[in-house]
């Protein structure tokens, strides 16, 4: 029991936010390292920023803190004792820019590419969403309900001659898994088994992160159609087992990771295998979470012909796609069917927050609460423009207009935004018609109700000046009302 006791409280709990705004990082990759930079544990930040880890034993130790499309920090170190530790960890917002960047250098293929080398910088950020997807992948926090399919094709690759497909339900196991990467590399990614016959393997996010398959294929940087840019890999020079050479292709504006796209190599001379291949896609979910979403090899059927002589007689496509996915508490995120909007609506009058906010989807009449840090989901939507209202209990007490904000979804794909409620201060600069002001002044709205808390049209305010002075305030644009309506007058008392 005291064993239990003394193991429980070498934990590393903390809260990461923005530094300056103090906008709590939801979905950040907080890792530990022990003094020999040691990667002990890792997690992901939940809503509020908050993360919990367990230390190996007391001692030194740092954290570092990923977020996709931002430069990583790494705390200096800091002593984890028995009882454990709590640390807040200010983040600077640097963003990482790949939309522009000079990929004309990064032909050479590098194993493991220098910092600060294009090369570098691209596969540090598909590092970070493999890594989020390899600790999904772990932690078995969603269910899926999978897609299997399996399909023969003619000759040419064209025509579908048969095609199985079959649901699996209620699975923890992600979506696409890979064998243990220390054996494709020893053996090779296409592999010959005496019941299955010639089996073409394809590297998930953990393999591809591993030391065994980094050291053995170099990277490279190429830039793809509009908005896109891939980290090249193949394998390393002298490498004649069978492999897999592609592209990691990430987003250049929010370089979040798309998709895997791979070939494979050193299968055979003989032009019959063809081209066999597949793809990986990937897809962000809340907090930070990544899944495979659909996967898909693409493989030579071979018939031994005439005099010993290998043929192709057709293509075998396998693959599957994560059909439906569901939280640890059965609320569907993600549906093959439909559309998913998931975001966070941040509340500038308490930063990182919108207590009391709701998200509407208008015509639809669906409407979700906002949570107490600031994130919301709308599964379930059709495909196509969406118009979100943010609703806030400021705004409903002032009975002012609720922005508005264009979403454009599609199915089977979860769409990500942020919406701002509006600061005090916009509210009045958007009813005041955005007249400046004198120095040190301010406009002042209200709404008058009357004891039980309904609206009172038509009542007169009056404005008083506890101490009388030379001031003389400057004539203000007229507010308008909720209504849109425009009252009749200021009235100034003194």
């Amino acid at each position: 029991m005291a064993l239990a006791s003394h193991l429980a409280a070498q934990t590393v709990r903390g809260v990461a936010a923005e530094d300056g705004t103090g906008t709590r990082l939801a979905g950040a990759m907080v890792v530990l390292f022990d003094f020999d930079g040691e990667a002990v544990d890792r997690v992901l930040s939940d809503a509020g920023g908050g993360f919990t880890m367990r230390a190996d034993h007391p001692g030194r130790y740092h954290v570092r803190v990923d977020r996709i499309g931002y430069a990583s920090l790494t705390t200096d170190p800091f002593d984890v004792p028995v009882r454990g530790t709590f640390r807040r960890i200010a983040v600077p917002i640097r963003p990482i820019r790949l939309r522009g960047l000079d990929v004309s250098g990064s032909r050479r293929c590098e194993v493991r590419p220098e910092e600060g080398r294009v090369t570098a910088r691209v596969w540090e950020e598909a590092r970070k969403a493999l890594e989020a997807a390899a600790w999904t992948q772990s932690t078995g926090i969603y269910r899926y309900t999978l897609l299997h399919f399996v399909r023969d094709l003619d000759r040419s690759g064209e025509r579908i001659l048969d095609e199985n497909r079959a649901f699996k339900r209620g699975s923890t196991n992600a979506p696409f898994v890979s064998v243990p990467v220390e054996g494709l590399i020893a053996d090779g990614f296409v592999q010959e088994d005496v019941e299955s016959g010639t089996i073409y393997h394809a590297p998930d996010a953990e393999a591809f992160l591993s030391d065994a398959f980094i050291d053995t294929h170099c990277m490279g940087v190429r830039r793809g159609e509009a908005g896109s840019i891939g980290l090249v890999f193949e394998p390393v020079e002298g490498r004649t087992l069978p492999d897999i050479e592609g592209v990691l292709w990430l987003d250049e504006e929010t370089a979040e990771l798309d998709r895997l796209e791979f070939s494979y190599v050193n299968v055979s001379s003989n032009k019959e295998i063809g081209e066999p291949g597949g793809f990986v896609n990937f897809t962000r979910l809340p907090n930070g979470t990544w899944i495979v979403r659909e996967w898909w090899i693409h493989m030579p059927i071979m018939d031994v012909h005439r005099r010993g002589r290998l043929r192709r007689r057709g293509y075998r496509d396998e693959g599957g796609i994560a059909w439906r996915v569901a939280d640890s508490s059965g609320e569907i995120v993600l549906e093959s069917s439909t559309a998913t909007i998931a975001g966070s609506a941040q509340d500038s009058i308490r930063v990182g927050e919108a207590a009391s906010a709701t998200v509407r989807v208008l015509g639809s009449g669906e409407e979700r609460a906002v949570e107490a840090d600031g994130p919301f989901l709308l599964p379930g939507l059709a495909g196509g423009l969406h118009k979100l209202v943010v609703r806030h209990t400021l705004l409903d007490t002032l009975g002012l207009p609720a922005p508005v904000t264009e979403v454009v979804s599609q199915l089977g794909e979860m769409t990500h935004v942020t919406l701002r409620v509006p600061a005090l201060a916009d509210v009045l600069d958007e009813l005041c018609g955005g007249t400046l002001r004198p120095p040190q002044t301010a406009p002042l709205l209200g709404r008058v109700t009357d004891a039980s808390g309904r609206p009172q049209a038509d009542v007169v305010i009056k404005l008083a000046w506890e101490e009388t002075d030379s001031y003389r305030p400057q004539l203000l644009a007229v507010p308008r009302g909720p209504a849109g309506e425009t009252p009749r007058e200021w009235t100034l008392g003194s």
